[in-house]
């Protein structure tokens, strides 16, 4: 093909979301959001599950103003009652899901003496929210996706379940525990044509990290190889990808989004100081 060619026709549609359903949680900001943005842009007819009324409607009123398909549905996916109603709003009024993306979660700092200091309370807080969350929509979801025979699971995760992360040993568990979710369910849902993977996001820059401070900074001192932080649109562009005809043949996959291996970045920095000390010899 030559350099100035349009691009094939074909390959775009396999990256093409167009009447596809989805529902997206926790998509009022942040990630969630930039997903289902993206999705709407991309064709889908999007679900907004969100707890926070206002974030929600104004999040499905703008994917409307720009001339797509949205529901709102107020929802605390931790309530299996809320899950089922989720469910059953978006097929009654799109007739249909094609697409689960589970995005709610969220971490609270810990103690210094992580073991010790972590009472039962914030445990449980922590992985309810980032794991029950997901098993409750994937059982919700699938209902219907094996009735008929197709569907597409994301789970997001995070780099902080692919490897030990201090003061975040609840986040990191429960992120490690939706990755084995992934990799579980892929195996047991794929007879019925319904493919699950995951995305691991590394340091983004959402509104839900400014108390954090600069998070180029941040991902810089961490040894993020490219030595900035991603943003949501980083993730949602690895959300389509999965959610498209695109990965028709991949699943149980967790696609780190991350800017390089983790400490990378620091070994790198090592590596040329130890150079730096044999040549000067």
């Amino acid at each position: 093909m030559a350099p100035n060619s349009s691009i094939d026709p074909e390959i775009l549609e396999r990256f093409s979301l167009q009447d596809r359903v989805a529902i997206v949680t926790g998509s009022g900001k942040g990630i969630g959001k930039a997903i289902a943005l993206a999705f709407a842009q991309n064709g889908a007819k999007v679900t907004i599950a969100e707890m926070d009324p206002e974030a929600g409607q104004a999040a499905a009123e703008e994917i409307k103003t720009n001339g797509g398909d949205a529901l709102f549905v107020q929802s605390d996916v931790l309530d299996s009652d809320q899950v089922d109603h989720l469910m059953s709003e978006t097929v009654k009024a799109f007739g249909r899901i094609d697409i689960l993306v589970n995005n709610v979660g969220a971490t609270r700092s810990t103690p210094r003496k992580p073991l010790l200091g972590i009472d039962e309370e914030r445990w449980d807080f922590i992985v309810d929210l980032n794991l029950k969350t997901a098993f409750l929509c994937c059982k919700a979801a699938a209902k219907y996706m094996i009735e008929q025979k197709s569907g597409n699971i994301i789970n997001i995760t995070s780099g902080a379940g692919m490897r030990a992360y201090p003061g975040q040993m609840p986040y990191g568990a429960a992120k490690a525990g939706m990755i084995n979710l992934t990799h579980s369910l892929a195996v047991h849902l794929a007879p019925d044509n319904i493919r699950v993977n995951a995305i691991a996001p590394g340091t983004i820059g959402t509104p839900g990290m400014v108390y954090l401070g600069d998070t180029d900074k941040r991902a810089k001192k961490r040894g993020v190889p490219l030595g900035k932080a991603g943003r949501p649109d980083d993730i949602a562009m690895a959300a389509i990808y999965l959610a498209s005809e695109a990965s028709a043949y991949v699943t149980g996959f967790v696609l780190p989004v991350v800017g390089g291996p983790s400490l990378g970045g620091k070994m790198l920095e090592e590596a040329e100081e130890a150079w730096a000390k044999t040549k000067s010899l």
